[in-house]
């Protein structure tokens, strides 16, 4: 894997395809105070379908993989610099911390900065283990998150036939109802109004932040434990397992897709569906290994460069998304559908990869990653 000034290249382009896809996951949610049930119709209904198969639970489980693989890195390299590698990160999370408040409070309900500092809070206690330990630790803590999380939604109680129907009962026009007037009543509200409730809803989140992420928590170690493994650096060692994992992932994942466009020509809502759930699993899979095989690939990775790029400036252009489309966008279109959304997305994200690409030409951080490294490393 080439590296581009002691960052692996590879990982600044997984990095840079996973913020592409949150950003289309975050619109629909930064357009409404929470998510409709409803799948809608016509071309925003197959839009909606698109987001469910290829996007909506398949970018944060990169996004949360590669911060585990960065908080290896970035403690190595304290390491190799005679600092105190998981002091050091451990301010850092910090500091991510403070920036995830102020994000959640201020612009958007929805951060997840802070949920990763808190997780990255415990990275560390895992870096001098080694990496057959971290992964055993990754793998245990996956199975209680999805217990908890997962396991519900395979009772039987939970996949009676019937459940096909529910569009169409009483019980589910009332909550669909019930949403839209809680979210007309938060468009209303004041600025301020909003921004004290979202003070309590953070403080009363808070002590849970941790357990609501065990997965995250997993799949962090997941990154940290093959960072310390020395996968990235010596991809050629694992390319014929990876190969066979992510062939697998794949063909398990057409079943899954082939139910859920079943449940959707049936009119199923796929909110929180488990089969959403497990198809982001397996495709994540596929679509990191298809990047680590693509930047085997010298041609292939000159042209991923401007994403690597976007992905180098990740922190920046995820801040950005959200005060952009959070104070400018939404504010200006009222009837802001789905399939806008979706071309909004596409064209806001060609103007951020080109920005990132210019910047990065001149600059060794974004605007956001340079203050957050000063506050990290401040010196008297």
């Amino acid at each position: 894997m080439e590296k581009r000034a002691g960052r692996v290249l590879s990982i600044d382009i997984i990095r840079g395809f996973a913020l592409l896809g949150i950003f289309f996951v975050n619109v629909p949610m930064m357009q409404k105070s929470g998510v409709s049930l409803d799948m809608g119709s016509g071309f925003e209904a197959i839009i909606r379908l698109f987001y469910d198969i290829f996007i909506q639970t398949n970018f944060y489980v990169i996004f949360s993989f590669l911060f585990g693989v960065s908080a290896y890195y970035f403690m190595r390299s304290q390491e190799k610099k005679g600092l105190a590698p998981m002091k050091l990160f451990w301010k850092r999370a910090a500091w991510l911390f403070v920036f995830g408040a102020v994000h959640f409070i201020f612009i958007w309900f929805a951060d997840i900065l802070h949920s990763y500092a808190l997780i990255g809070l415990l990275l560390p206690l895992f870096y001098k283990i080694s990496p057959k330990k971290i992964l055993l630790s990754a793998a245990v803590i996956f199975m209680i998150s999805f217990s908890i999380t997962q396991l519900p939604n395979l009772m039987p109680m939970n996949m009676d036939p019937s459940l096909e129907a529910m569009e169409d009962s009483a019980e589910y026009k009332e909550i669909q109802e019930s949403i839209e007037r809680w979210e007309e009543e938060q468009a209303n509200r004041s600025y301020l109004s909003k921004v004290k409730q979202r003070v309590q809803e953070f403080v009363f989140t808070l002590p849970y932040s941790v357990i609501d992420n065990l997965e995250i928590l997993s799949l962090a170690l997941l990154g940290l434990g093959l960072a310390k493994a020395k996968f990235f650096e010596e991809f050629t060692r694992y390319k014929k397992i990876v190969k066979r994992i992510a062939i697998v992932a794949f063909l398990l994942s057409l079943p899954i897709i082939a139910l859920m466009v079943r449940d959707f020509m049936g009119g199923v809502p796929m909110m929180n569906s488990f089969y959403v759930w497990m198809s982001g699993k397996l495709l994540a899979t596929v679509y990191v290994s298809v990047f680590l095989f693509a930047c085997e690939s010298v041609r292939i990775r000159r042209k991923l460069v401007p994403l690597g790029a976007y992905g180098k400036m990740a922190f920046t252009n995820y801040l950005s998304q959200s005060i952009i489309t959070v104070f400018i966008v939404v504010p200006l279109i009222k009837n802001f559908t789905l399939p806008m959304q979706f071309i909004y997305c596409i064209v806001f994200l060609i103007i951020q990869v080109y920005l990132s690409t210019l910047i990065m030409k001149k600059y060794n951080y974004g605007p956001f990653e340079f203050v957050w490294r000063k506050l990290v490393f401040l010196r008297k």
